[in-house]
């Protein structure tokens, strides 16, 4: 169960980082969406495999590894919303 847990984890943050990481090269590319899904998808791939690696050999460092994202997206979030009030919104 741990190293299904920690692909879901694993995909989705490689995802995440995949996209982040290529936005701005990307978007000096004639497909630059192309090149975006295709980050995207490799980053999450990795990270799945690496995932269901940690997970299936250290079932406890896969559940830390969770909760840390867990407390990491909730931060973020918080963070998020009282930045929305604060910082200039550009059209």
């Amino acid at each position: 169960m741990a190293a299904l847990g920690g692909s879901a984890l694993g995909a989705y943050s490689g995802a995440v980082l995949g996209l982040t990481g290529s936005l701005v090269p990307c978007s000096q590319r004639p497909k630059g969406l192309l090149c975006t899904r295709l980050s995207a998808g490799i980053g999450g791939a990795l990270g799945a495999v690496s995932g269901a690696v940690i997970g299936a050999n250290d079932g406890d460092s896969a559940w830390d590894h969770a909760l840390n994202a867990s407390i990491g997206a909730g931060i973020g979030g918080a963070v998020g919303l009282v930045l929305q009030g604060v910082v200039r919104q550009y059209g």
